[in-house]
């Protein structure tokens, strides 16, 4: 027997709420996405880090290393999905800016328009990330064995993560190093759908809905220790079979005692 998750009674305001606020919500936005925006998905309710080490336990604990060493040329969202996560970018992204594509393939999903700066990827398979067009650079890196960025402080305008945010063990650690790199007033952009490679997906995320995903997501942002400001969620409109959900968060120009560290 599945073992429970005692925060999960925290997590969200209930079902009937967010189906009786949902048509309101795919009208009335908040935050940096107003197009094509489905619905917008209430954050958590609870005030700290609500998760257990065994949250992010794997069912294959092998090699992360080894289970990507053979590249995959596939699209692991449909086409319609892609045009979607694409009109995300389109809506945040301007021109010169920096981004930084974190879990990184052999596609990035950007928008031919606005012209960005400079684009780097960091990902497990060199294969993909050579064939990436649209990156300046990359980094090999396994972020699960090593949670850290290779990169200065206020490098990047956008970190952006998409279809990986599932994969992510460490993800308190790696959500620090994200604000840590990003500019000041930077936006990070964490997008997936529900495709996965389940034996490599944390525990927590085969266990709870879509919906609880993103409330997930949102709490890595809130309450990873690192002073992320306006947080929000969505579930976009996609003519495909494939939902997309995203969850940004913005690193504020100037943060009140600066960044607290006391529960990394």
């Amino acid at each position: 027997m599945l073992k429970a998750l005692p925060w999960l009674t925290n997590l969200y305001v209930s079902r009937a709420m967010m189906s009786t606020s949902s048509t309101a919500a795919a009208t009335t936005t908040t935050g940096p996405i107003h197009h094509n925006v489905q619905r917008m998905i209430e954050s958590p309710t609870f005030d700290t880090w609500p998760f257990q080490p065994e949250d992010f336990n794997r069912r294959d604990e092998s090699s992360d290393v080894s289970f990507y060493s053979q590249p995959r040329f596939v699209k692991h969202i449909d086409d319609e999905c892609i045009a979607s996560l694409s009109n995300v970018y389109s809506q945040l992204f301007h021109e010169n800016d920096a981004v930084l594509d974190l879990c990184s393939s052999w596609i990035s999903h950007f928008p031919t328009e606005p012209s960005l700066g400079n684009v780097v990827g960091v990902g497990m398979n060199e294969q993909e990330l050579a064939a990436n067009d649209r990156l300046d650079s990359y980094v090999v890196k396994d972020l699960n064995h090593e949670p850290l960025l290779p990169f200065e402080d206020e490098s990047f305008d956008y970190v952006v993560n998409a279809v990986s945010v599932d994969y992510l063990s460490n993800p308190k650690e790696i959500f620090n190093e994200m604000w840590r790199v990003l500019k000041p007033n930077g936006v990070a952009v964490m997008s997936w759908s529900n495709r996965m490679f389940p034996t490599k997906v944390i525990d927590m995320w085969l266990r709870v809905s879509e919906e609880e995903r993103v409330k997930i997501v949102q709490a890595y942002f809130l309450h990873n220790g690192a002073p992320f400001t306006n947080v929000h969620g969505y579930e976009m409109k996609t003519t495909g079979t494939d939902p997309l959900y995203v969850v940004v968060g913005e690193k504020s120009r100037k943060q009140d005692g600066g960044r607290d560290s006391s529960s990394l």
